[in-house]
């Protein structure tokens, strides 16, 4: 149907789901839905609509169908990676790539009114590119982001946010991404970890069971695999708001 934006909604019963007809919330081309629950009939829908221009809507679930109110625009910039999570009934926050703005990764609160959403100031989390942004609520006050980072070689990332009392900023980031590198990977016995500032580094099984802690050094840590057997590891830095695995292959 021309990529419009289109829902259903579904009823559970004796383990089968019967859907709506299709409710349309945008007319034109819509990609990278993302949809977060206000409470148990209200949600919020962030996609990018027609030349990628960011946009939100909310629904009300009516019956076995769906209520739209008029839609709003949150980037008048082409954006990518939207993604939405709503901590109260009152609010929520949308983040996204600016491809206006060097794809620097940016988010904006939104306060949920009876009459509509109203924006907060642009937030940059991350500058340079943040992509495939996902996010999940921790509690009624944070969050937490994971996206690719451009400025990484695309490695994955993640970065917590807070809710501010500030209305018109809104949210806070812990704006320290860490990161670590791993060479050799594969090895055959001997790796080296370098990144700054980590408190210690784990090494782990793919069960997740910690069979060595080491303390690291100031930037680069040696650490000796050769008295485990071969297989996949994971490697485990840890820092004091943050932590980074990545899984190292012992030939």
């Amino acid at each position: 149907n021309g990529e419009s934006g289109t829902i259903k909604t579904g009823t559970i019963q004796n383990e089968q789901i019967t859907l709506s007809e299709p409710v349309i919330f945008s007319s034109s081309a819509t990609t990278e839905i993302a949809l977060a629950a206000i409470n148990s009939t209200d949600f919020v829908i962030t996609y990018l609509s027609g030349g990628a221009m960011g946009e939100s809507i909310m629904g009300k679930l009516a019956g076995n169908s769906v209520v739209f109110t008029n839609s709003w625009v949150y980037c008048g910039n082409a954006v990518s990676g939207n993604a939405v999570v709503s901590l109260s009934d009152s609010i929520a926050v949308v983040s996204y790539a600016d491809i206006g703005n060097n794809n620097y990764g940016t988010s904006k609160i939104m306060h949920i009114r009876n009459d509509g959403l109203i924006y907060g100031d642009a937030v940059i989390y991350i500058e340079g590119g943040a992509f495939t942004t996902q996010g999940s609520v921790l509690s009624d006050s944070t969050f937490v982001l994971v996206f690719r980072n451009e400025r990484n070689n695309f490695s994955g990332s993640s970065i917590c946010g807070k809710i501010t009392t500030d209305q018109t900023i809104g949210v806070e980031y812990n704006t320290t991404i860490h990161d670590i590198a791993i060479y050799p990977n594969p090895t055959m016995g001997f790796v080296t970890v370098e990144g700054s500032g980590i408190n210690k580094i784990v090494v782990l099984n793919m069960s997740g069971q910690t069979i060595e802690t080491i303390q690291p050094s100031e930037n680069e840590t040696n650490i000796d695999l050769t008295h485990f057997e071969k297989g996949f590891y994971l490697i485990k830095a840890v820092w004091d708001n943050q932590t980074v695995i990545r899984k190292v292959v012992l030939e």
